[in-house]
């Protein structure tokens, strides 16, 4: 089961993806809550993709970036992850 950071990071992104767009490291810090931006990476590669992996979502870290650069920190991430998040079947949110 996921935990709650996790929920917040899912449902943050998820609207992010389906916007179209991207964001800072630090805005992701400080909306999620319970980091600062340095740790934010951390708390995407051991948190958020594998629970990502787990449900079938698209790579949702690829849509965090540096705000100088307004690339992902993670030189994994390819245009491709952008894509992928962008053309997701998102499920409109919850009310």
């Amino acid at each position: 089961m996921a935990s709650e950071q996790t929920e917040r990071m899912v449902r943050l992104l998820a609207y992010v993806a389906r916007n179209k767009a991207t964001i800072t490291y630090g805005e992701f810090a400080g909306i999620v809550g319970g980091m600062i931006a340095r740790g934010a990476g951390q708390k995407l590669t051991k948190e958020l993709a594998p629970h990502c992996r787990e449900q079938g979502l698209p790579p949702l870290w690829a849509l965090v970036v540096n705000a100088g650069t307004g690339q992902s920190s993670d030189p994994e991430v390819t245009p491709a992850d952008l894509a992928h998040c962008y053309s997701f079947k998102w499920k409109a949110p919850q009310d």
